[in-house]
């Protein structure tokens, strides 16, 4: 049989399939208790699914038995990995009691523009009547997460009654009964709902009949950062900030695995570091979540102390605010100023700003070959965790000024500038 034009239309979810089919099989008994005897081979078969972005090919699968047992056994290719599968049943009292085992390497079990994942199972199956039982590993050697934004969808209230919704639970037609260990390798990115970075660990997923999965293990964020909507600009804009996660974790001790404890810091990271005044300590805010995943607590922090108002201050523009005598308490250059978004008058020394697409925009006063003072806007960029360059325009100025900061080491950094006069200075910080 070559012919599988009729798949698509039993399976809305199959769009293509192919191979060839070979039946030898004989039925008796009863049409209460029917007895299947022969033997069937698919090979060579090809399954298209477009809704899981899967190609299945090279699809073998033989199925032998005599009404009393059962032998299953088959394989199937996707991506660059493979999938095999075998097992056999007995059939008692008109009750079938079966084993099995799913291994693979690699397969590519979801290719969608949201997912790409890679799996490496390891699992047994054991069917006792209406009861299944999974144990095993599952590892992800490579995943690649873009879950969609849903935010501004509609939600579905958890207090909602379907009038005419005849109640009580439904009956199950069979039991699960899965203990499965997932282990994420080297290999899983995650980018999504402002959350990007290398997700590690692993979870042990159980779930018995009429309860929820449960979870017990840990997830690891690692080289993350976090993107926060913090405000709006007078433009009804949302203002955001990128802060490095320096450590994050995901919890499971036994409770429904759809809701872990979280444990997280985030920090602001300044744009460019070395150009920190020396003599001064480099200012740190971020912050911090606690709490369940669907209920996080989350709180700011300060490294050195600083007030509550000075923080949010900070986290939005990278200098905290004026304190009552005028004095600026931090200030962290490379933020785009409150004078170039709303039209206040340049010489304001309160500049609110930020990180543009890691690009840094300020607005800072440059001293003219002539000895005057002339507002200048500069635009940075950090090419790497030791090179960072700017290039900046003072008004009524004919050139521009270049500067360029190298890290030589932890102590030693090199700063050269360009413009009607040039210069290169060499900096040694000794902390104490």
């Amino acid at each position: 049989m070559h012919d599988f034009s009729l798949l698509p239309a039993l399976l809305p979810q199959v769009s293509q399939a192919s191979g060839r089919l070979s039946l030898n099989v004989g039925l008796s008994g009863t049409p209460a208790d029917p007895l299947f005897k022969g033997t069937t081979t698919l090979s060579d078969g090809l399954v298209s699914i477009p809704r899981l972005g899967l190609n299945l090919s090279g699809l073998q699968l033989t199925l032998a038995g005599d009404g009393r047992h059962l032998d299953l056994a088959g394989s199937v290719r996707s991506g660059q990995g493979s999938l095999s599968f075998k097992g056999s049943g007995d059939r008692s009292a008109k009750v079938w009691h079966a084993k099995g085992q799913l291994q693979g390497t690699d397969f590519r079990s979801l290719d969608i523009m949201e997912a790409q994942v890679d799996l490496s199972p390891d699992i047994e199956v054991a069917v006792d009547g209406r009861d299944i039982h999974v144990d095993g590993t599952v590892q992800v050697p490579h995943a690649v997460l873009k879950p969609r934004n849903l935010t501004g969808t509609a939600q579905v209230s958890p207090d909602q009654v379907i009038v005419g919704e005849e109640g009580g639970t439904p009956e199950e037609a069979w039991h699960l009964h899965s203990r499965l260990r997932v282990a994420l390798g080297d290999d899983v990115h995650f980018d999504g709902f402002g959350l990007t970075g290398t997700i590690g660990g692993e979870v042990l997923a159980e779930t018995e009949p009429g309860h929820a999965t449960t979870g017990r293990g840990e997830l690891n964020v690692q080289d993350g950062s976090y993107t926060v909507d913090l405000l709006k600009n007078t433009l009804n804009l949302p203002i955001s900030q990128k802060l490095s996660i320096e450590y994050g974790r995901l919890m499971f001790t036994g409770g429904p695995i759809t809701d872990p404890a979280l444990d997280m810091r985030a920090v602001r990271v300044g744009s460019h570091p070395e150009l920190v005044k020396f003599g001064s300590v480099e200012q740190k805010v971020g912050v911090l979540v606690r709490g369940l995943l669907t209920a996080p607590s989350i709180t700011l922090w300060s490294d050195p102390p600083l007030p509550q108002a000075q923080m949010v201050s900070y986290l939005v523009t990278g200098n905290a605010a004026l304190g009552e005598g005028g004095s600026a308490v931090a200030n962290t250059p490379g933020v785009v100023t409150q004078s170039s978004l709303s039209g206040v008058s340049a010489q304001s020394n309160q500049d609110i700003g930020l990180n543009v697409g890691g690009v840094d925009l300020s607005r800072e006063d440059v001293q003219t070959a002539s000895g005057t003072v002339a507002p200048g806007v500069f635009v940075g960029k950090q090419l790497s965790p030791r090179f960072y360059i700017r290039y900046g325009q003072a008004s009524d100025q004919p050139s521009g000024v270049l500067q360029i900061i190298y890290k030589l080491s932890t102590q030693w950094m090199l700063q050269a500038q360009s413009s009607t006069a040039s210069s290169a200075d060499i900096f040694y910080t000794i902390e104490h």
